[in-house]
Protein backbone atom coordinates (compact mmCIF):
# COMPACT_ATOMS: atom_id res chain seq x y z
CA UNK A 1 0.00 0.00 0.00
CA UNK A 2 1.23 3.26 -0.51
CA UNK A 3 0.45 5.80 1.67
CA UNK A 4 2.36 8.94 0.35
CA UNK A 5 5.12 10.32 2.83
CA UNK A 6 4.04 8.47 5.86
CA UNK A 7 4.97 4.96 6.76
CA UNK A 8 2.67 2.41 8.49
CA UNK A 9 4.04 2.79 11.78
CA UNK A 10 3.69 6.52 11.49
CA UNK A 11 -0.18 6.19 10.86
CA UNK A 12 -1.15 3.78 13.66
CA UNK A 13 1.03 5.81 15.31
CA UNK A 14 -0.99 8.90 14.88
CA UNK A 15 -4.38 6.77 15.13
CA UNK A 16 -3.11 5.69 18.54
CA UNK A 17 -2.59 9.15 19.51
CA UNK A 18 -6.20 10.58 18.18
CA UNK A 19 -8.47 7.49 19.97
CA UNK A 20 -5.92 8.50 23.00
CA UNK A 21 -6.87 12.20 22.84
CA UNK A 22 -10.39 11.86 21.86
CA UNK A 23 -12.30 8.76 22.47
CA UNK A 24 -12.95 6.25 20.24
CA UNK A 25 -16.43 7.35 21.37
CA UNK A 26 -16.29 10.68 19.53
CA UNK A 27 -14.07 9.81 17.17
CA UNK A 28 -17.18 6.81 16.04
CA UNK A 29 -19.42 9.56 15.54
CA UNK A 30 -17.32 11.76 13.17
CA UNK A 31 -16.65 8.83 11.74
CA UNK A 32 -20.76 8.44 11.40
CA UNK A 33 -20.83 12.33 10.65
CA UNK A 34 -18.63 11.93 7.77
CA UNK A 35 -20.24 9.04 6.39
CA UNK A 36 -23.71 10.72 6.16
CA UNK A 37 -22.19 13.51 4.60
CA UNK A 38 -20.94 11.78 1.59
CA UNK A 39 -23.98 9.81 1.40
CA UNK A 40 -26.49 12.96 0.86
CA UNK A 41 -23.62 14.52 -1.14
CA UNK A 42 -23.82 11.44 -3.39
CA UNK A 43 -27.82 11.65 -3.22
CA UNK A 44 -27.71 15.28 -3.99
CA UNK A 45 -25.41 14.80 -7.36
CA UNK A 46 -27.55 11.94 -8.43
CA UNK A 47 -30.64 14.13 -8.29
CA UNK A 48 -28.72 16.62 -10.27
CA UNK A 49 -27.76 13.61 -13.14
CA UNK A 50 -28.10 14.58 -16.81
CA UNK A 51 -30.33 11.87 -16.82
CA UNK A 52 -32.62 13.38 -13.78
CA UNK A 53 -32.91 16.53 -15.65
CA UNK A 54 -33.92 14.91 -19.28
CA UNK A 55 -36.72 13.71 -17.17
CA UNK A 56 -37.62 16.95 -15.53
CA UNK A 57 -37.20 19.11 -18.85
CA UNK A 58 -40.01 17.82 -20.06
CA UNK A 59 -42.15 18.89 -17.03
CA UNK A 60 -44.14 22.09 -16.69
Amino acid sequence: MFFGPFGLLELLLILGLLVFIFGSKRLGQAARGLVQGFTSMQDAVQEDSPKTREKNSGKP
